[in-house]
């Protein structure tokens, strides 16, 4: 009886450290998927610069409001990371 207390105790924490290490794969996942993510969008708004610029058009209006979104959207998907993470 007392090997199979043993067995039971060492079974139930190897469950418990494959929980926290698949929870901690999950969370690493996220956050690679959200560095893609935010790389993709500022690549992406580096495009749109070069494609628009020009010695002449001054676009740095549209620039700031660029630059402003895209901060926007860094600070809403933060929230969203921080509200996964209270789950």
């Amino acid at each position: 009886m007392e090997q199979r207390n043993i067995f039971m105790q060492n079974a139930k924490r190897i469950g418990q450290d494959l929980s926290r290490t698949f929870f901690k794969l999950e969370q690493l996942t996220l956050s690679l998927f959200i560095i893609f993510f935010i790389i993709e969008y500022f690549v992406f708004f580096l495009f749109l610069v070069a494609k628009q610029s020009s010695l002449f058009n001054d676009k740095s209006m549209e620039i700031q409001d660029l630059t402003l979104s895209i901060k926007q959207d860094i600070t809403n998907l933060n929230q969203q990371i921080g509200q996964l993470q209270q789950v």
